[in-house]
């Protein structure tokens, strides 16, 4: 679905002029980001990003100059959506040779009703005005009408006509290669006829099959198991209706002579009556409805448990969903719940097969029909732009899928699990279950709720923490100081030791000196070191007085040639003058 809508934009207005070489320098750096990183390069100033589009068509630096804005109207996609339709498999043909793949149809034949307003409309059809001259037949043989009125419009407009569209190959080239063509026809007149315009190239149809069988392309409905089973319910069911209709129930019969015809209107009123006292009051006879035959109920019930054997499902009877029928224990209750779930995943795994076909396709689809950027909602408040040229490439889908009894086993296992776990962990995990326990629920919106949950603090709660924590941090910094503290005394203790230990040693020490001063003594060794310490220290005074004797021998022999030598200078120094003074 693709639909426009004028508006009106401020565009800017640009004045180009050769760029200055340090701009130029500047604008050759985005011209690699230009082609290679799109995303990076609209995220630019706008300026830059003008400047570096005409540098390339001009094939030389520009600078483009904002001067001013202008008022444009152009055209806008309000709408750009693939659109999903379920069809009518009544309406649909399918190449009956493609041995019931329909991947491997060569041809889909698809009809629906239109008018010829619509068609204008679109745009795509030719050749309406030759189909509103055929416009004679109300209804084709060849569609399957949901509307059985005889309403048909009068003007031509309006009026309804049945539209053929055939998605198939056919040899257009004449060279014996097929091409996929689009054609669509009115009565016997061609309104549309170009190539597949799908981007894979293939019919736009994914078919579904609810139980696949050999060779049917559409496969079986679930209730086809049960058509037997309907038939024969239905016709005992018929019967026992019968029974009970043909009996004549709640009727009252009173014998002749019980009553007279006073005291029998009164019995008809529900007054007190008179019988006849010769006759039996209990004789009056109440007809009721006749007994059903433990037969037909019989078969009722057998029909109605291969029925749910057929399709899984139990059914809501005395003999369905009770805790007899589903088993006494809790491994019967699975085993039964299991065999109904194993059905419907078949099922489900079929239609989600099918869905990541539309996946494909409608990514196909978006890579080409996509504008350049679309903004795409993840979450109620969470939006994202999405470029095409993103879109582009192989990507692999997955669906997970689930039925509601696995639902239910999970969030059952997950409540029990918060009701084990308490108050033992954190508000974060508990956010974590309740809404994975909110989303198997099928509440979306709640689970998002809940995992975005940030609880607002209570002022009073936030006061009472600060001061825990400014106490706490007081009693830290006491321990710290009583820490210090000891370690200090503990430096002290460790000096008084070292005193103490030298003072000991010094005692000590004292009192060895004592005992050799007093063993010597007593042994006569002190009086023998005093002589020997009298006579070196005589000794050493002779030696010192031989010595000095020496010394002042010595001083006086130079003192006697000192003078015998200034003498001698003296005497020459005199001769020498005379001489000068008396010269030959």
């Amino acid at each position: 679905m693709y639909e426009e809508v004028e508006v009106t934009t401020q565009v800017p207005v640009w004045s180009y002029q050769p760029a200055a070489p340090e701009v130029a320098q500047q604008l050759e750096q985005y011209f690699g980001l230009m082609e290679n990183e799109p995303d990076t390069f609209n995220t630019l100033p706008v300026d830059i990003q003008e400047s570096v589009r005409a540098s390339i068509q001009n094939q030389q630096a520009i600078q483009a100059v904002q001067i001013g804005t202008k008022e444009v109207k152009e055209m806008k996609p309000k709408v750009n959506k693939p659109t999903l339709e379920i069809c009518n498999g009544k309406n649909t043909y399918i190449d009956p040779t493609c041995e019931g793949d329909v991947d491997k149809a060569k041809f889909i034949i698809y009809s629906f009703t239109s008018c010829l307003a619509d068609l204008k409309a679109d745009g795509r059809y030719k050749n309406l005005d030759l189909a509103a001259r055929g416009m004679f037949e109300e209804k084709s043989p060849h569609h399957t009408y949901t509307d059985d009125s005889n309403f048909v419009f009068s003007d031509v407009a309006r009026k309804k006509i049945t539209v053929y569209e055939y998605y198939g190959y056919y040899d257009v080239t004449g060279d014996d290669t097929l091409t996929p063509i689009l054609a669509c026809w009115v009565g016997n007149t061609m309104i549309r006829l170009e190539e597949n315009p799908f981007p894979d190239k293939k019919p736009p149809f994914v078919l579904i099959n609810y139980i696949p069988e050999d060779d049917d392309v559409r496969g079986i409905p679930d209730a086809e198991l049960l058509e037997d089973n309907q038939k024969i319910l239905g016709a005992v069911t018929r019967g026992v209706i019968d029974l009970l209709g043909k009996s004549a129930n709640s009727q009252t019969g009173v014998p002749k002579g019980l009553l007279d015809a006073t005291n029998l209107l009164r019995y008809r009123k529900g007054l007190d009556y008179e019988y006849n006292p010769t006759s039996n009051p209990q004789t009056i006879y109440q007809h009721k409805f006749p007994e059903i035959p433990q037969s037909a109920m019989w078969l009722i019930q057998q029909q109605n448990s291969d029925a749910e054997s057929l399709s899984g499902v139990k059914a809501f009877s005395n003999s369905g969903v009770s805790g007899a029928g589903l088993g006494d224990t809790a491994a019967g209750v699975r085993s039964a719940m299991d065999a109904a779930s194993k059905r419907e995943m078949s099922i489900l795994r079929r239609i989600a097969h099918g869905l990541l076909k539309i996946g494909r396709k409608i990514m196909a689809m978006n890579a080409v029909w996509l504008t350049e950027q679309e903004v795409v909602r993840l979450t109620n408040g969470q939006f994202v732009p999405v470029r095409t040229d993103d879109l582009a490439g192989e990507y692999d889908l997955t669906l997970t899928i689930s039925t509601a009894e696995s639902d239910e086993a999970k969030s059952q296992d997950l409540g029990f699990m918060l009701q084990t776990l308490g108050n033992n962990m954190g508000m974060e995990f508990t956010q974590i279950i309740l809404s994975e326990i909110a989303r198997l629920k099928k509440m979306p919106e709640l689970a998002n709720k809940i995992e975005n949950y940030k609880p607002q603090p209570d002022p009073v709660q936030q006061q009472i923490q600060q001061l825990e924590i400014a106490k706490l941090q007081a009693e830290i910094a006491k321990l710290q100081a009583e820490a210090q503290e000891a370690a200090a005394k503990s430096q002290v203790q460790g000096a008084k030791v070292a005193v103490e230990q030298a003072r000991a040693e010094n005692m000590q020490s004292d009192a060895d000196l004592k005992t050799q001063k007093f063993v010597k003594e007593q042994t006569g060794e002190a009086h023998l070191q005093e002589l020997e310490k009298q006579k070196l220290n005589n000794q050493g005074q002779l030696d010192l007085e031989f010595i000095k004797g020496q010394q002042s021998l010595e001083s006086q022999k130079l003192q006697h040639n000192s003078n015998i030598l200034k003498s001698m200078a003296d005497a020459e120094l005199e001769g020498t003058r005379q001489r000068a003074q008396n010269p030959i």
